[in-house]
């Protein structure tokens, strides 16, 4: 399809009646998740697992969102299956006929030609911040001038756990203090498994930037500033610590930073880019690679997610009524505990570095989310910028495009997409290119990101488990092996966690900055998109090279490892 502006269009009136269809086609919902503009589907409004394996042919998607079985994407799709299910019979024979007694039985459920790193037991504490830094949910560390008054921490707790000459004063003041706080999963519905109520706790975690990695100092093990809530390194019961600060990250990763923060809110640009640019807009041909698969592949996340027996609603701490709690915080914020809602900066990684203060490469030199991936960011900008310019001569040119003041109008209005913090007026050059460069990393390196980590960390479920199954015990309880399985998920939820993270990293269906033939027809746009590809390359190379010093590797936002679209 040839590629024009609205006012360059040789047949208006079949741009305009192509537009009349998508926009009944691609109908808005505000109430399959509150607060979400999503893509109105007929028959989803009460999930199951027929929707899911008909694959959206009963009307409930518009045709163009459904892959053909010839599809590349479809193709994975299937070639993974067969593995998967080889090892989803091997996890199943495990738990029906392995008892976990030790920690160490926990990887057998993991799939042997998926290892995941070994750590030293005298590395745990130093993986435990690596984890903060590198792990599938690198968006919840932030720098703080002193602990928050709802953290029961001083020097006095912390005697013996601070480097020597160093005080929590000093450590604020050379910008080396950092916080984890999980206060958007207090008070959150919990639910049950075989009579016992779940549990995730709104813990925080204190830590310092010291000899190149983040350390520990401190866990609490919820909101209440009780001293005796809190746990060091030095203490005793400090493995059950890190279990509960992991559990919390967890679950706050899967309910907001991914998928409240890219799959659904990343549905709402999907609608709204559907319904107000035509198919031959230059904004549009660029746009529907970076979206493609993504309705597709959030309609099958609501049956086998969202779904009273879906994955999510079965693993995770709070059920499907924790879930939609922590959808609704992740988009609307927590004003309980200040929790920010979600807002445009959240894509746009050095606004994000800079507003939780994680920009400082002395303060915090080391930070693979954020090293390897502002040269990404750099690289999609340039990209996108030249674009733009490619089809637009002066500001006043973008301020003349109807569909492009219809689209950001639909993007940023609370019944359309509701971008918060989104100025709708795309009347320059520049704001047009930034907010490109915004979904673009969205739907790409942000969304792989938090994906395709997951493996790594969350089958290792002795460390990271998706909900826990004992209370915290209190301080006059001792640490021991048994007691931390107590806590852990029994075998039937491990094989469960293992085999739904195996599913949601097993295979990348596309690659950034490569587009299908047809996607761009123009050949200056081809042109812009080799200086692109050479641009991620380059980035590339900068991942290789700085993944060469770390203690565990982070290939994640590599771009040869990171989707176009988030359709996984």
């Amino acid at each position: 399809m040839p590629t024009f502006l609205p006012a360059l269009d040789p047949d208006p009136a079949g741009r305009t009646a192509a537009l009349d269809m998508a926009n009944r086609a691609y109908a808005w919902d505000h109430t399959f998740v509150p607060a979400y503009g999503m893509l109105y589907e007929p028959g989803t409004r009460t999930p199951n697992l027929v929707q899911a394996l008909t694959e959206g042919k009963l009307h409930q998607l518009p045709k163009e969102e459904i892959p053909a079985k010839d599809d590349v994407y479809m193709k994975l799709r299937e070639q993974t299956a067969e593995p998967a299910l080889v090892n989803a019979v091997h996890d199943f024979v495990l738990r029906v006929t392995v008892r976990i007694n030790d920690l160490d039985d926990y990887r057998s459920f993991v799939e042997k030609d998926r290892p995941l790193p070994v750590v030293a037991p005298d590395a745990e504490d130093r993986y435990f911040g690596w984890q903060r830094l590198a792990g599938p949910n690198p968006l919840s560390i932030r720098r703080i001038d002193a602990p928050p008054s709802s953290f029961a921490v001083d020097d006095a707790r912390l005697a013996g756990v601070l480097p020597e000459g160093h005080t929590l004063a000093s450590l604020a003041a050379a910008g080396r203090l950092y916080l984890c706080d999980y206060a958007v999963l207090e008070d959150i519905p919990l639910d049950t498994y075989n009579g016992t109520t779940k549990t995730v706790t709104p813990a925080k975690g204190l830590f310092a930037s010291l000899e190149g990695g983040l350390t520990p100092l401190a866990v609490q093990l919820d909101q209440l500033a009780d001293p005796e809530r809190v746990w060091t390194p030095k203490d005793v019961n400090w493995p059950m610590a890190r279990l509960v600060l992991n559990a919390a990250d967890v679950n706050y990763h899967e309910m907001v930073s991914h998928l409240g923060h890219t799959h659904f809110t990343q549905e709402g640009v999907a609608v709204a880019t559907h319904r107000t640019l035509s198919a031959r807009h230059p904004l549009f041909k660029l746009l529907a690679p970076h979206l493609r698969w993504l309705l597709f592949n959030n309609f099958e996340g609501r049956e086998l997610l969202m779904d009273p027996g879906g994955w999510a609603g079965s693993l995770l701490a709070g059920g499907l009524p924790g879930n939609d709690t922590l959808l609704l915080r992740s988009r609307l914020g927590y004003a309980a505990r200040e929790v920010a809602p979600f807002d445009i900066l959240d894509w746009d990684l050095p606004a994000d570095l800079r507003r939780r203060g994680v920009d400082d490469t002395n303060a915090l030199p080391v930070y693979p989310y954020r090293d390897d991936g502002l040269p990404v960011w750099r690289a999609i900008g340039a990209f996108v910028r030249a674009y733009v310019d490619l089809y637009y001569a002066t500001d006043a040119d973008v301020a003349s495009d109807p569909e492009v003041q219809a689209w950001g109008w639909e993007l940023a209005a609370p019944r359309g997409a509701g971008l918060r913090g989104l100025d709708p007026r795309m009347d320059t050059r520049a704001a047009v290119a930034l907010m490109l460069q915004r979904i673009l990393w969205s739907c790409g390196p942000l969304h792989s990101a938090v994906n395709y980590p997951q493996w790594e960390f969350f089958a290792d479920v002795a460390r990271m488990p998706a909900a826990l199954y004992d209370r915290p015990w209190e301080r006059d309880g001792d640490v021991d092996t048994a007691a931390l399985i107590r806590m852990l998920p029994p075998e039937k939820q491990v094989f469960l966690q293992v085999f739904t993270v195996a599913t949601l990293t097993g295979f990348r269906p596309s690659e950034l900055g490569h587009y299908a033939q047809g996607d761009l027809d123009d050949p200056a746009a081809l042109r812009l998109v080799a200086e692109f590809q050479l641009a991620l390359r380059e980035a590339g190379h900068h991942q290789k090279d700085a993944d060469a010093s770390r203690p565990w590797r982070y290939p994640y936002l590599n771009p040869t490892n990171v989707l176009n679209s988030t359709s996984i």
